[in-house]
């Protein structure tokens, strides 16, 4: 069986590729983009480079959110005071960055902080009301919470914004 860790870092990389991917990344100069991109490949292999990386690419762009949130992420579990700290920053750049309610929410909730993850949950839901991960991460920690008809509820408005899922799964 996978640890926490490994499935929340394998996770972390399938959306940081998935993300890197989708950018026209060309230039072979050290931009922006390639610092982020360095930042968010490094994480899974490398956490002392990709921080470095986030510094590099917020040096040529101090006003990037997305630096931000993938800095907070990196530094994650094993960091989470200081990973907040970066999430705070993000907020502050771009207060409707609905990633960084996600992964803050998810720190929490690895935290057994259920509570203050739900806020989270609920933010994002706020921000973006089609969001399913919003609606399933909230149910999820509700259902750890033994609030099953609440977590019913918010399986329920997950599976409407997105019929494909398995509710309650």
């Amino acid at each position: 069986m996978c640890s926490k860790r490994k499935i929340v870092t394998y996770l972390f990389v399938v959306f940081a590729t998935l993300q890197f991917i989708s950018c026209d990344y060309e230039a072979p100069q050290k931009t922006f983009e390639d610092y982020l991109g360095r930042c968010i490949m490094a994480y899974h292999r490398n956490r002392g480079g990709a921080i470095e990386n986030c510094r590099n690419a917020l040096a040529l762009n101090p006003k990037s959110a997305v630096a931000y949130l993938y800095w907070g992420m990196t530094l994650g579990i094993d960091m989470p005071d200081e990973a907040v700290e970066k999430y705070r920053k993000a907020l502050e750049l771009d207060p409707h960055f609905g990633r960084v309610y996600f992964e803050w929410g998810n720190l929490l909730k690895y935290q057994g902080k259920l509570g203050e993850a739900i806020e989270k949950y609920r933010k994002l839901s706020e921000l973006n009301p089609k969001s399913y991960v919003a609606y399933k991460f909230w149910a999820d920690t509700l259902k750890q919470q033994g609030k099953l008809e609440e977590a019913e509820e918010m399986f329920r408005r997950a599976s409407e914004v997105d019929p494909t899922i398995h509710r309650g799964k």
